[in-house]
């Protein structure tokens, strides 16, 4: 049984060992060490069956004679001396190119198990998780590592240690599956994994999203064990708090985990009630959290300001910056000291809401507490200070940043760029970017896309467009959205010719268009009269995998109706509603115009009220092609109807409206004098 336990496995018959022709079969690492000198070992070998030392002992001189013998002897040595950083010095992949693969993995082997022997459990983890990686790299199946590093078919026992190592190897390499299969296969030889190895497992499942095998790995240690600790129900309750992109924050499970772990004895730590509070905030509850944390303090559990800076956080995000002033003041009275995060959340939350005066005074009061601003903190600053236009303002806490030994980074300074553009100072703002090369920072394409979307508002387009080779130049590669500024620049000119160019341009350099791009390119088309080229783009789009969204449908259907073409237009409407897709009140202003001046006033009426009854509201354009649709078909009691009810509504008609309802009332006046 000994000499056949490892021949049958799938990886001895995918890989079996050939020297000079001649296959070897590969023993457990206490057997291997018997090849090596009997008298370099300063402590007896585990036992094991007399058979198989005589059998080892009767192959080594064959097996010394095949294969290289420099590699050995490096092994003798670290059995010696237990020298890990000898050990680490003759990584995997090294040893593979220069004394071959079998022979590598047989001295790793053997030199893995010692280590185990003595305890060595982290070094063991980081040799596995070198060969584990070499597996992935070389594409090997990394499934029949188990078997080959199994010590003996009979005992498991001696193989423990290495079996929690390659467990967290696999975990750390993101192979959970591999990682599960060793999990499994501990458990079918009746032995128990260590917790901690169980724990990582957990992780690697909770990062990877799996969420049913998150489960049912956690209820195996419920109730085979090893017995749950309070670090695996903290993997637990940061998984169904966090919210994953195909999970969203599962409070209820996480409430679940809360009271199970109270009802087992096992005291949350302030991690734990961390994450729950972090949980139940990004579920929408954050008055909930307030009280929670309350009624915390009142009981004397363990609290820090990270608990705190959830519900701060959430109330920022929810526009209550006010409360979450209190709540600071109310850590304070507490005992608890606001940390960088707790003031960077709230400053963010003031200056978003346009409140420097508040934002800078909690700055202030940071500093004096000798709590050092971070960069975060700065940049919520000039951001604020950006939007409210105080150019000046935000440069000095720029230059306060820089003499506070904070580095700036490419977005702190795309603020920067962004603050000179809004206030069209182009100059300054290009000086600024000259300046940032020669102090060592790399502006990115999001920080020249300031400058290209302010010189487009402008109506320089062809300006912008010379900054394209200025980016390249720097080894800035321009992206999509620096390409998509540069096409709506030139269709807010009508220049369909040079949006194309630009779209040609865009995909010799190997940049993908997406949604937006084709977007920008069907609308300028489909101005200009060209509805048949925009229709190509809508297909071109589709055909790129690329969904078409509100936007596209609309731009296509105003073409069709500017062209007079309401059959196609009514046609893309449907096809729009099949896929969901919600029209928005310009969808339905076209589509009404477009009826309206066919004569076509069933129609235009029927989509006016389906607009109401599915909640967009009329603006003025919708009232106003009512209006003159039905002057025109001198329907003037429903037009002057429409126009009542626009201005119950709210809506202040323009002078075309008024001037076009008034020419049509004076004629139907006269009308009906004649009539008399």
């Amino acid at each position: 049984m000994f000499k056949s336990c490892l021949v049958d496995s799938a990886f001895l018959r995918n890989c079996v060992f050939f020297v000079n022709r001649v296959s070897f079969r590969v023993y457990s690492a206490a057997a291997s060490a018997l090849l090596l000198e009997d008298h370099v070992f300063v402590k007896a070998p585990l036992p094991f069956e007399a058979f198989a030392v005589q059998e080892i002992k009767a192959l080594g001189k064959r097996f010394c004679t095949q294969r290289k013998k420099n590699l050995y002897p490096f092994v003798v040595r670290l059995f010696k001396t237990l020298n890990w950083e000898v050990a680490w010095d003759a990584r995997f992949s090294k040893s593979v190119k220069e004394h071959g693969f079998s022979h590598s993995l047989n001295a790793f082997r053997i030199i893995v198990h010692e280590f185990a022997l003595v305890g060595m459990q982290m070094e063991v983890q980081a040799l596995l998780r070198d060969v584990v990686f070499y597996y992935q790299e070389a594409k090997y199946d990394a499934f029949e590592l188990f078997p080959y590093l199994l010590d003996s078919p009979h005992s498991g026992v001696r193989s423990l240690v290495v079996f929690d190592a390659l467990i967290t190897a696999f975990a750390d390499n993101s192979m959970p599956e591999n990682a599960v299969d060793v999990f499994l296969k501990i458990k079918r030889m009746g032995l128990e994994p260590h917790i901690w190895s169980c724990n990582i497992l957990l992780k690697c499942l909770a990062e990877a999203n799996k969420l049913e095998c998150v489960r049912s790995l956690f209820e195996c240690l419920k109730n085979s064990g090893p017995s749950p600790n309070v670090y695996t129900y903290t993997v637990m309750m940061s998984f169904f708090c966090t919210g994953y992109p195909l999970q969203d924050v599962d409070i209820s499970r996480a409430t679940d985990i809360l009271q199970e772990m109270e009802k087992s004895g096992k005291h949350p730590t302030a991690v734990i009630y961390a994450e729950y509070i972090h949980g139940l905030c990004k579920a929408g509850y954050v008055e909930f959290a307030l009280d929670f944390i309350r009624n915390m303090q009142h009981r004397d559990q363990p609290l820090n300001s990270y608990c705190y800076n959830a519900i701060l956080r959430g109330f920022c995000q929810k526009g209550e910056t006010c409360e979450a002033l209190k709540l600071l003041e109310e850590m304070k009275s507490y005992g608890m000291v606001p940390d960088v995060y707790c003031y960077t959340i709230l400053i963010d939350g003031f200056c978003k809401e346009g409140d420097i005066e508040k934002a800078l005074a909690l700055f202030e009061e940071m500093e004096l507490c000798k709590i050092k601003p971070s960069l975060v903190s700065y940049s919520s600053l000039i951001y604020g200070l950006c939007k409210l236009g105080l150019i000046d303002h935000m440069l000095d806490i720029y230059r306060n940043l820089e003499s506070a030994g904070v580095c700036p980074d490419a977005i702190t300074c795309t603020l920067i760029v962004d603050g000179f553009c809004r206030e069209g100072r182009l100059e300054e703002a290009l000086r600024f970017i000259y300046k940032l090369y020669h102090q060592g920072i790399s502006p990115n394409s999001y920080t020249y896309n300031a400058v290209l979307n302010s010189l487009c508002k402008q109506g320089k387009p062809e300006k912008a467009w010379e900054l394209i080779p200025q980016m390249l130049k720097r080894n800035i590669l321009p992206e999509v959205a620096n390409y998509n500024t540069l096409i709506n620049g030139f269709g807010k000119q009508l220049n369909s010719k040079k949006a194309c160019m630009v779209y040609g341009g865009m995909l010799k350099a190997g940049v993908m268009p997406n949604t937006v791009t084709y977007t920008i390119l069907i609308n300028i088309l489909s101005h200009r009269g060209k509805i048949y080229e925009a229709c190509n783009m809508f297909k071109e789009m589709s055909e790129r995998g690329l969904a078409a969204d509100v936007i596209s449908y609309t731009s296509l259907i105003a073409g069709f109706c500017r062209m007079g073409d309401m059959k196609k237009a009514w046609v893309l409407f449907k096809e729009m509603l099949s896929k969901n897709h919600l029209p928005n009140a310009i969808t339905y202003t076209c589509l009404i115009d477009g009826f309206c001046k066919s004569s076509r006033m069933d129609y235009a009426s029927f989509l006016f009220e389906e607009m109401k009854n599915k909640n967009v509201t009329p603006d003025l354009v919708t009232y106003t092609v009512l209006i003159i649709g039905y002057c025109r078909l001198r329907n003037i009691d429903r037009a002057i109807q429409l126009f009542d009810e626009m201005k119950h509504s709210g809506i202040s008609g323009d002078g075309f409206a008024n001037e076009a309802l008034g020419l049509y009332t004076k004629d139907w006046f006269v009308y009906k004098r004649l009539e008399s």
